[in-house]
């Protein structure tokens, strides 16, 4: 996970962009990790798989960063799955603002 911090820059992930971080139990092990601000599992424990992301989203998060892709078969993702921009190994990432402005627009 040493290199993900230049590989989210490679994607297009700016390093000011606040990611929602799944499975992660812990406050911020991943978040620390990729050097960025956001959300991990250890909150909002009532919602799962596309519940949380819209919950991060609506909260300012813009990329989901997925370190099991197992967890995505499980569950309904809902459209926040479509925008993928990274993989490397186990770790997935999505831009989830397209998605975002879409379920806010009237």
């Amino acid at each position: 996970m040493a290199e993900l911090p230049e590989k989210l820059r490679d994607w297009g992930v700016p390093d000011g962009a606040w990611v929602l971080s799944l499975p992660d139990q812990s406050p911020n092990i991943s978040l620390t990790l990729m050097g960025r601000f956001g959300y991990t599992s250890l909150f909002e424990n009532d919602k799962v798989a596309g519940e949380r992301v819209a919950w991060a989203a609506a909260a300012g998060a813009d990329y989901l960063v997925v370190n099991k892709p197992a967890i995505l078969e499980a569950g309904d993702w809902g459209p926040w799955l479509r925008a993928e921009v990274g993989r490397m190994g186990e770790v997935v990432v999505f831009d989830l603002r397209g998605v975002r402005a879409e379920e806010t627009s009237p």
